[in-house]
């Protein structure tokens, strides 16, 4: 944004400080067809030399004739120089006189400008001789630099408009706000499963839903835990991958009486203990805690 702003500064400072140097102007921008205008040249400006005018712009149009070119003259304290010129317009209407080109030394750089176009409104004469009327075909003012001027600075203001919206639209766009995901470790979801099962009583009406539902609690733990594929293990198979996971020998107890006294439940013939499901909740939970993380633990304790 900042070489932009630069860009259009130097573009508004060149092209107004070239129009303050060379000028255009006329006697008078209301004539008679045929009648005789004064056109003058100003080049203005310190340390200013050679002045050089092109006039080819001017012998092309149809529009008008010249007929007289003056030399240049030293401006009054050295402040620039003035040439005459003389032109009959043949053409009645609106009509104009184009921009031509000046050439001239400014602190020992040669430079190129232009003067502006001038407007003439062109009135009859009847009295005019035929022989001053131009014969000279149509002709097209030849495009500079400075007709462009004006387009570049539009665009490049329409550049700098866009990048300033493109700009703020990335300043105020919202940032995306990414939600950690939340890890539950393994013993906080065992304990929880298991206090819901034992809330739910759910063996007082049907005891096999009960341990199938606590063996799975259990295995997944493991798993969880451990890395240990429980789930679709047998006992033993599970008891062997814990002894290969280090587990205390203690631990593996724990997890043995637990689902040896399940089984005696399972398939005892005798009508269990009533206080049998409570007692086998309360190992599974003491497995669980006696078997999560010490980080875990010691904050608990705490």
């Amino acid at each position: 944004m900042r070489r932009i702003a630069i860009v259009i500064s130097l573009i508004f400072i060149n092209y107004f400080a070239i129009g303050q140097q060379v000028v255009g102007s006329v006697d008078s921008t209301t004539v008679h067809l045929g009648t005789k205008v004064g056109y003058y040249i100003k080049v203005t400006g310190e340390n200013i030399s050679n002045p050089e005018v092109d006039l080819t712009s001017l012998d092309t149009f149809d529009t008008f004739t010249i007929i007289s070119t003056g030399a240049w003259r030293a401006l009054e304290g050295n402040t620039g120089f003035v040439q005459a010129l003389k032109v009959i317009p043949t053409q009645e209407g609106a009509i104009y006189i184009p921009k031509v080109k000046v050439s001239f030394e400014s602190n020992g750089s040669k430079v190129s400008a232009y003067t502006r176009r001038i407007n003439l409104d062109v009135l009859e004469n009847t009295s005019l001789p035929q022989d001053i009327l131009s014969n000279k075909p149509n002709a097209t003012e030849p495009l500079t630099l400075e007709d462009f001027i004006p387009y570049l600075i539009a665009l490049a203001l329409l550049f700098g408009l866009i990048g300033l919206w493109l700009y703020y639209k990335r300043k105020n766009k919202p940032k995306e706000i990414v939600i950690p995901e939340v890890i539950i470790p393994p013993h906080e979801i065992a304990l929880s499963k298991l206090k819901a099962l034992k809330l739910s009583k759910v063996w007082e009406t049907d005891t096999k839903t009960f341990h199938s539902k606590l063996s799975m609690i259990l295995r997944e733990y493991l798993g969880g835990r451990f890395k240990i594929h429980a789930v679709e293990s047998t006992t033993g198979e599970i008891v062997d991958d814990m002894k290969t996971a280090n587990m205390k020998k203690e631990n593996i107890q724990q997890f043995k009486d637990i689902f040896e006294m399940a089984d005696l439940v399972k398939f005892a013939k005798a009508t269990p203990p009533k206080d049998i499901h409570d007692k086998i909740l309360s190992f599974a939970e003491k497995f669980v805690q006696t078997t999560k993380p010490k980080i875990e633990q010691k904050e608990t304790e705490n």
